[in-house]
């Protein structure tokens, strides 16, 4: 489960379980052992759930693409959310093995705008975006609102509100 928060004032915020469970054994046996959160780029740090393998090499994928881009310029996720991303993403997956397919795979991005700020302020805009599988197109969060991917469903609301409660500081 990972839950993607974009508040209006205040950094970008991914939360994540690190269960892996290892389907190929004859009882599924879990273990917390996995890291599901990255920096990616200069403003962007991304999750993913499903596949593990499919995971990693999606965020390998966007660390080598995502991550030379100048720290002052960034990238502006609205301009490649809509079409680059998904296509990126619908490549990995196709070209994957049938059994990690069969896993799914999601992804979720939290950036910070390059240059748009809320009103008034200096903040930067936060962005919260999902891609899930088959098709991965972008759905965007709104201002305070969890996005989630993987078995967050019910949980990221409760998580959520109990996040919000605080204030976090990196």
């Amino acid at each position: 489960m990972i839950i993607g928060v974009a508040p209006v004032h205040g950094d970008g915020l991914l939360i994540s379980d690190t269960r892996a469970e290892f389907t190929l054994m004859a009882k599924p046996r879990y273990a917390d052992c996995i890291q599901k959160i990255h920096y990616v780029g200069p403003n962007v740090i991304a999750g993913f759930a499903g596949s593990t393998k499919l995971g990693y090499r999606q965020i390998a994928v966007l660390k080598k693409e995502l991550g030379p881009a100048k720290p002052e310029y960034g990238w502006n996720i609205d301009q490649i959310a809509g079409s680059w991303l998904p296509r990126l993403f619908r490549r990995i997956f196709d070209q994957s093995e049938t059994i990690e397919k069969d896993l799914g795979s999601d992804v979720i991005l939290v950036a910070a705008h390059p240059t748009k700020t809320h009103g008034g302020s200096d903040e930067p805009w936060m962005d919260a975006v999902r891609f899930c599988f088959p098709n991965f197109e972008a759905e965007k969060g709104s201002v305070h609102q969890a996005v989630s991917i993987g078995n967050a469903s019910e949980d990221s609301r409760t998580i959520f509100k109990e996040v919000m409660k605080h204030q976090f500081s990196i």
